[in-house]
């Protein structure tokens, strides 16, 4: 399947297992991610992409991206391993 036959030009999200996955979904993951890497963890800036981070989770989990791939930059590796063992919903 190709980007475009899962989003159209004209479809910005479809529906997951009752939830709504957005287009932009994988790309803001992969930047919240490298901002974890690249900021100082006590900064206002990580805290951000934490939380931005955390709240893409449940979307991203429904449509099997960590079944597919492994987070391989250690910070966001290791908040994706402890959410996903809580249960993210």
């Amino acid at each position: 399947m190709r980007a475009e036959e899962l989003f159209p030009d004209d479809v910005d999200a479809m529906n997951v297992a009752g939830a709504r996955v957005r287009k932009g979904s994988i790309a803001a993951f992969a930047h919240n991610a490298l901002t974890l890497e690249r900021v100082d963890p006590g900064s206002e800036q990580y805290a951000l992409a934490r939380a931005d981070l955390l709240e893409g989770l449940p979307e991203l989990r429904l449509a099997g991206l960590f079944e597919v791939f492994n987070v391989r930059l250690p910070r966001a590796a290791r908040i994706v391993e402890e959410e996903l063992a809580r249960g993210v919903r």
